[in-house]
């Protein structure tokens, strides 16, 4: 299986500047990186969001019923 744009004869327009596999180490694991913390980040956003739709934030004593 060969990632897009990763074939062996070179392209007359390259799509971009380089595909993935030949950039440096640090924008590949900057890209790696990048999807965790959008998941934890849309995680809270979304728990967040919970939260402050229901109204409540913890259960209110009822004394005498």
């Amino acid at each position: 299986m060969k990632l897009l744009d990763e074939r062996e004869a070179r392209c007359r327009r390259p799509i971009w500047r380089a595909p993935l596999p030949r950039r440096p180490h640090w924008q590949r694991i900057v890209v790696l990186l990048a999807g965790p913390a959008f998941n934890i980040l849309f995680a809270v956003l979304v728990l967040w969001g919970m939260l402050w739709a229901s109204g409540t934030t913890e259960v209110k004593p009822v004394v005498g019923r």
